[in-house]
């Protein structure tokens, strides 16, 4: 058994993954101990004294939440070990000036292993998004909940509107007209390519339009680098929603779809990840996955939750989806609009075919993609550095 100290921060999404890890980790024997994160923040000197009363054998955190700069030089003090699993961009998050001796990484995302290796870190591991079973799964429905949820297709996510909001600004901001088709080019290329990492992109758009961004500096030049991906991934969902809402589309999220689309859809309110979502990948005949530009190879946790519920996908591509899934046969995905829409009218007139592939990835799912799996490969690892 370990003693494991975990961060839980206080975005929803970020808290959810440490639930299901928590949970994971005290069905495989561990005493956990949570601190949660308020918005707030949580005074350091509370922090520690927990961390000293309860003295574990780990610390645990997601996206390095809660590691700042005064709890590092203690936890280094003290010798212990830290083990972090990247969910997202880790560049978002790490911070040179923070430097853990004893530290182990995980990234969902293998295109970021070697980067994370250049950064600095000895130990870093490919360990994938996963599911809570417990949470996802087949639901029976209510009258209510049918009429409320049933739908050919949905979709739910951020319009990230607020991304392509603060472009805008920054395009009119910067007044010059060959800065302007700069950027200009650096948002096409991103929203058309979003597999390339922005900063290639920046780089070499600067280099071939002979246009050296100016930027005060480093904390800057990161600001306009996740504007611009951001922007370009906003523009790119409308896109592929744009295409679909015609063929019988129920979209959940934010107020700035309605701006984003000029108001041409009908918008369902936000819903709760916990309580809603699983019924709703339940109601829908197709759910629709647009993946966030900054997973570049690859599948977000969407994948892994509607397969558990049962129900059937339509996913953009990433090149680690034939790893996780046998494509085709366990999960769909589309190349681009005209693929979706001709893939959409093809399952929508298939039901068979959509309850065989769903039926196929559930059993993916449980057999290799929980979060139990998760815990269990990741501490297998662990064991060996502790």
């Amino acid at each position: 058994m370990l003693k494991i100290f975990i961060f839980e921060p206080s975005d929803n999404v970020g808290a959810y993954w440490v639930r299901d890890s928590c949970e994971a980790l005290k069905e495989l024997g561990n005493k956990i101990e949570v601190v949660k994160l308020v918005s707030t923040g949580k005074p350091l000197i509370e922090i520690l004294k927990r961390l000293k009363e309860f003295a574990p054998n780990l610390i645990f955190t997601i996206n390095h939440i809660g590691l700042i700069p005064e709890f590092v030089e203690v936890v280094n003090r003290m010798s212990l070990p830290v083990a972090s699993w990247f969910v997202d961009d880790p560049f978002r998050y790490l911070s040179p000036e923070i430097v853990i001796q004893n530290c182990i990484i995980f990234s969902c995302d293998k295109f970021y292993i070697q980067r994370l290796k250049d950064f600095g870190f000895k130990r870093v591991y490919y360990l994938p998004g996963a599911t809570n079973p417990k949470v996802f799964k087949p639901i029976r429905l209510t009258q209510e909940e049918k009429e409320r949820f049933c739908c050919n297709i949905s979709f739910v996510g951020n319009s990230i509107y607020h991304a392509y909001a603060t472009y805008k600004k920054y395009h009119e901001w910067i007044a010059d007209p060959k800065t302007q088709r700069t950027i200009e080019e650096v948002l096409r290329l991103q929203k058309e390519n979003h597999l390339l990492d922005i900063s290639d992109i920046l780089e070499e758009t600067q280099r071939t339009h002979n246009c050296l961004l100016y930027y005060p500096g480093l904390e800057q030049i990161e600001s306009v680098k996740i504007c611009l991906e951001f922007a370009a991934m906003s523009l790119y969902r409308k896109k592929i929603i744009e295409s679909v809402a015609n063929l019988g589309l129920k979209l959940f999220g934010d107020d700035g779809w309605c701006t984003l689309l000029d108001g041409k859809i009908d918008l369902q309110r936000e819903i709760d990840y916990r309580t809603e979502l699983p019924k709703l990948y339940n109601a829908s005949k197709i759910n629709l996955n647009i993946t966030k530009t900054q997973l570049k190879t690859t599948i977000n946790q969407r994948v892994f939750d509607v397969a558990a519920c049962k129900s059937f996908l339509l996913t953009d591509y990433r090149r680690d989806l034939g790893s996780l899934f046998e494509v085709g046969n366990e999960v769909v995905y589309y190349k681009d609009e005209r693929d979706l829409r001709h893939k959409i009218q093809h399952y929508l007139g298939h039901e068979d075919e959509r309850t065989e592939i769903a039926q196929r990835a559930q059993c993916r799912v449980l057999k290799e993609h929980t979060f139990l799996h998760r815990m269990k490969e990741a501490f297998n690892i662990i064991r060996d550095f502790l």
